[in-house]
Parts: structure tokens; sequence; C-alpha cells
């Protein structure tokens, strides 16, 4: 009485012949690769935004414009800080225009 299994399939594919050269693997050939590695995935984590110099100088300057606006409306009331940031903007992208335009 035969044997009703399903034969045993040979883990290659016989029609891709093996390259013996030092040249990389062919693409065709998936059966005899070597497994794809990804070295330091995990070693060169960078540190907490709080950790690195960029963010630090971005928390004070964020803290700086913060209390020079808080200045700005006690001394000068909401209209008056809105004024004097728009002249400064103005001369800032006049500036920046003539940087630019020459």
């Amino acid at each position: 009485m035969p044997i009703r299994t399903a034969p045993e399939h040979p883990t290659y594919d016989a029609t891709v012949q093996r390259d013996n050269q030092k040249s990389p693997p062919s693409v065709k050939n998936v059966y005899d690769r070597e497994p794809l590695l990804i070295p330091q995935l995990f070693e060169d984590a960078l540190p907490p935004w709080y950790q690195r110099r960029s963010g630090i100088i971005l928390v004070g300057l964020v803290v700086a414009c913060a209390l020079a606006a808080v200045a700005g409306v006690a001394h000068f009331g909401v209209g008056g800080t809105a004024e004097r940031v728009g002249r400064v903007s103005a001369a800032i992208m006049r500036t920046f225009a003539n940087i630019v335009g020459h």
C-alpha cells in the first residue's frame, strides 16, 4: 500500500545555480543567502530632547521670549507690545530682504 503523505520538497530551487565566486549572491537565489543583519540597531539611540544641547537652547529661547512678552505687556500694555513686536518684525524682514536682494 503506498504512503499517502506528501513527498518532502527540497529546500532549494534546482533551477538556480550557486555562484561560487566572490561576487554577491544572485537576487533570484532566495534559499542560499546570508540573513539580513542590521548592525547596531539599538546601539546609537539619541538621548532625550532635554539632555541634548539643542533642546536646552530651544527651551531657553522659548523661556526668554515668554519673559520678554510678559515684561512687554506689563510695561507697555497689550496694544503697545503688539505695536513694538510689529515694528521689530518689519525691521527683521526688511534686513532679510536687503541681504537676499543683493
